[in-house]
């Protein structure tokens, strides 16, 4: 796992198969600190999740002429990466979500990545992204951007009742659109800042 910040590298999975982990980040590499930490920068318990910040001599410096933004980003000494990690008791990580992705709900907290992966399991589902939308009732709400495969007649109350079946009720989300695409990154990762812009609303109940 890395970031451009990190130049590049900050956790790696052993290339042993026998100390391998499936879906995890890996261990953090040699000559890197790292730590999970709440809103208030202060550890979260071990196998919680919380936001992943580094300290190492690999690190960047800064933002380039944003002074701003790099004080915020190196609060307290500690570069904050905006990724949500849970580590387990033999150190390995496990990537949960970006913070600026996160939903929260009447005060609970969701993951739009655990959505997304739920609902791409359904067959007739291509791609799909989860944004948060404002809600004057509950704060905000899970809208789900849907490409479905052509031909099919899958309907958003269909597809909620499958997210149902692999996820708590107040993860499900309640908002789905069905597009025809999805905007891209030149990484080829959901341009999730777009869609925040084109598709962000206020409901209410």
């Amino acid at each position: 796992m890395g970031q451009t910040e990190l130049s590049p590298l900050v956790m790696i999975n052993p290339p042993h198969r026998a100390n391998r982990r499936l879906g995890s980040c890996g261990l953090t590499a040699c000559n890197i600190e790292t730590r999970l930490v709440d809103e208030n920068d202060n550890d979260v318990p071990l196998g919680e999740t919380g936001e992943l910040v580094v300290r190492s001599p690999c690190v960047m410096k800064g933002y380039y002429n944003l002074l701003d933004k790099t004080k915020e980003a190196f609060r307290g000494g500690w570069l904050h990466t905006g990724d949500l990690l849970r580590q387990e008791k033999d150190g390995y990580y496990y990537f949960v979500d970006r913070k600026k992705d996160m939903i929260v709900t009447s005060g609970y907290n969701i993951y739009a990545k655990e959505i997304e992966n739920a609902l791409q399991n359904h067959p007739d589902v291509i791609e799909a992204a989860v944004i948060a939308v404002h809600d004057e009732v509950k704060g905000q709400l899970a809208k789900a951007l849907i490409v479905k495969r052509e031909g099919t007649s899958l309907i958003g109350e269909e597809l909620k009742d499958y997210a149902r079946e692999y996820l708590a009720p107040y993860k499900v989300p309640r908002i789905i659109k069905f597009v025809k695409s999805l905007p891209h990154t030149p990484q080829g990762k959901i341009a999730k800042g777009i869609l925040r812009e084109i598709e962000g609303q206020k409901i209410s109940e």
